[in-house]
């Protein structure tokens, strides 16, 4: 991707060697050129003649031109000179070059598309054409295809004549640059355009393929799917557009190669705005996302429908959606700036530069070329495209390595829970008698969660993956990834209810070590960060790089998982988390602070009294109550003190001590 970003900045600026020169009513005189072997662009003033297609040969004093049209532009730009020009008709554009006397005589021309035909004369003879010109709808044919013609010359004039007729699209005229040049130069620059153009499709298609095969083996994370079919949008588009790489491959017609350029527009502004709404959820964008979407979907079947000087009109609609959408996810990315949250701050820059493209391809798309080059939007896009791969990648990493701490933590579970069926058991032989009391109905329910629901139900959760990679086609889905949530929540409920009921027993394990805080804080930061992301709660953490306590790690674990989770139920959007470790004589104090709800006094007193109450969070989480229940009983077998302070609307604070080493 670097190797064709290299290549591609160059090739998109180099393209006026001529510096101020421009042709004057008509005439480019280059005979004073400092760099003869530069390649000169043919912008200004040329001869245009409207509804008249005059031959090399009939140019004389008594023929004047209808006026001087400035080049590049659509002849509807002529309309205060002309008065009955329109988008559609015909006209003949002439441009005579004088040249110095040691000018190379080994010269190309390379020539640009017309909208929508055209046939080109140099010193009075025939050399290329696109279409078929005509003076009417029925006699032309409309066409595509760059071209470089090379010729020696002998001359000190050369004489360009070029007839351009449109019918077909609703604009037309010569709206791009034309280049001359030493023949080498030129088709060195060709080339390396072709290098950055074919090698831009290669990544596009690339970057489709694996964000493609991401979403099939993560089908609940829709960013994947949502930014491969944006790069296959764009991907369309480029095939279509610039060098036309469509037609080396396939014989198809102009009306074809149009339609798809907007098809490959309109796929990628809907799917680019779901995708950046996945990154930045708001429900006000979500509903603009869909309204867009419906948009474009109509926008589409008029394209396939209609020809292209009537569905042509819609791409003002779609400069609006494009400059609407990045402005919004322009200020966001301020916001995230602001507040120096990292992603934040490389997504607002990648979508500056990508919105500074797209205005340039936008004034570029109306004949006006503030850079004095092509369709910058390639390249602006392979930027963000690389910044978007990173990120994603990133993020992708991420969640596998939540799913190895859950799938560490459920194996810490399994071999407890071996220990506590095999104790019930025999204690169950041993007091066949004593199960008529209540404590003795607690201990067998309390087994029944431990062997016969704890087994099935993680087992169910391990299918509902397998069925989620699959089966989880666009018909049943939703119902697979909600029963893979269902499933695993009823895991972590479970894990709740045996400690607890572990505790009531006393057989829970304790093995105390040196434990290093900061790694465990950070993993569970990174197996949280979805829910912090979703309701964008900041996350900070003020613990020591080798600050450690003397405590059962995967009891801490569990600890300050039950803890965090609790801070971000009740916690709303656009508040913060922050846990806070240091020594403390020969105690380490850990101290989990919120902006959340906060809770009354009388609430902190039922937990104290093991009183168990489930409140539903911010965005309405369900819960068990049984987290702080659990969290106060293991912090009392690692030999540690709990104490929650909170008051409504204000917040909640929780602090619990470790051990420091013996």
């Amino acid at each position: 991707m670097l190797f064709i970003l290299l290549i591609g900045l160059p090739a998109t600026f180099i393209y006026a060697g001529n510096g101020s020169r421009v042709a004057k009513e008509g005439v480019l005189d280059l005979r004073n050129t400092e760099n003869k072997a530069a390649i000169h662009t043919l912008n200004g003033e040329w001869e245009f003649y409207w509804k008249t297609l005059l031959l090399p040969g009939q140019f004389n004093k008594d023929v004047t031109p209808d006026t001087y049209g400035k080049i590049p532009s659509y002849w509807t730009s002529y309309n205060e000179e002309i008065e009955d020009v329109t988008g559609f008709g015909f006209g003949t554009y002439r441009l005579r070059i004088l040249l110095p006397k040691d000018f190379p005589d080994s010269l190309s021309l390379q020539i640009p598309v017309f909208d929508s035909s055209y046939e080109l004369f140099l010193n009075g003879a025939y050399i290329c054409g696109n279409g078929k010109i005509g003076r009417s709808k029925q006699l032309e044919e409309p066409g595509y295809q760059p071209y470089i013609y090379s010729f020696f010359n002998t001359s000190d004039t050369l004489e360009i004549v070029i007839h351009v007729s449109n019918f077909s699209h609703r604009r037309g005229g010569f709206w791009m640059n034309m280049n001359l040049g030493q023949t080498d130069h030129v088709l060195k620059k060709n080339e390396t355009n072709k290098v950055f153009n074919y090698g831009l499709n290669g990544i596009l298609l690339g970057t489709f393929v694996l964000f493609f095969a991401f979403f099939f083996l993560e089908r609940e994370n829709r960013a994947f799917l949502f930014f491969a079919l944006t790069t296959f949008g764009v991907f369309i588009r480029i095939l279509h557009t610039g060098l036309f790489p469509v037609l080396f491959l396939f014989d198809q017609s102009w009306s074809l190669t149009v339609k798809m350029e907007y098809i490959g527009l309109y796929t990628a502004i809907v799917f680019g705005v779901f995708y950046l709404n996945e990154l930045f959820p708001s429900k006000f964008m979500k509903k603009m996302a869909i309204a867009n979407a419906l948009f474009f979907l109509a926008a589409s079947i008029m394209v396939l429908i209609s020809p292209p000087y009537i569905f042509s009109y819609a791409i003002y609609a779609l400069y609006s959606s494009v400059l609407f959408f990045l402005t919004y996810y322009i200020y966001r990315g301020f916001l995230g700036t602001l507040k120096r949250k990292t992603e934040d701050t490389i997504m607002f820059f990648s979508f500056t530069l990508f919105l500074l493209t797209v205005i340039n391809d936008i004034l570029v798309a109306q004949s006006v070329h503030p850079l004095n080059a092509p369709y910058l939007m390639p390249v602006g896009f392979l930027l963000f495209i690389g910044i978007q791969v990173l990120l994603l990648m990133r993020q992708w990493i991420n969640n596998y390595r939540q799913r190895t701490i859950m799938h560490e933590e459920l194996q810490h579970v399994n071999l407890n829970l071996e220990s506590i069926i095999d104790k019930r058991t025999q204690d169950l032989n041993k007091t066949n008698k004593e199960l008529r009391t209540a404590l003795e109905m607690k201990n067998r329910i309390f087994s029944i969660i431990a062997h016969d629901l704890k087994s099935p139900i993680a087992s169910l959760a391990q299918y509902s993956d397998l069925m989620v990679e699959e089966f989880g086609n666009e018909k049943n889905a939703e119902i697979i990834h909600e029963l893979r949530k269902l499933s695993y929540s009823s895991v972590d409920l479970i894990e709740n209810l045996l400690h607890w009921g572990m505790k009531q027993e006393d057989h829970i394990q304790y093995h105390a070590e040196d434990v290093n805080i900061a790694e465990v804080v950070s993993e569970l930061h990174d197996l949280f960060y979805p829910s912090l992301k979703n309701k964008q709660i900041t996350f900070e953490q003020h613990v020591g790089e080798r600050l450690t306590g003397y405590c059962d790690k995967s009891l801490l674990k569990i600890i300050l998982r039950n803890l965090l989770n609790n801070a971000i139920k009740f916690t709303r959007e656009n508040g913060s988390v922050t846990i806070t470790a240091e020594k403390t004589g020969s105690e380490v104090t850990i101290i989990l602070s919120d902006t959340g709800i906060g809770m009354e006094e009388a609430i902190i007193k039922k937990i104290q009294n093991n009183h168990v109450e489930s409140t539903r969070g911010t965005a309405g989480e369900k819960g068990t109550g049984l987290g702080l229940s659990v969290v106060r009983d293991l912090v009392k077998i690692n030999n540690g003190t709990l104490r929650i302070e909170s008051k409504p609307g204000s917040g909640t604070s929780v602090t619990f001590t470790l051990p420091g080493k013996p």
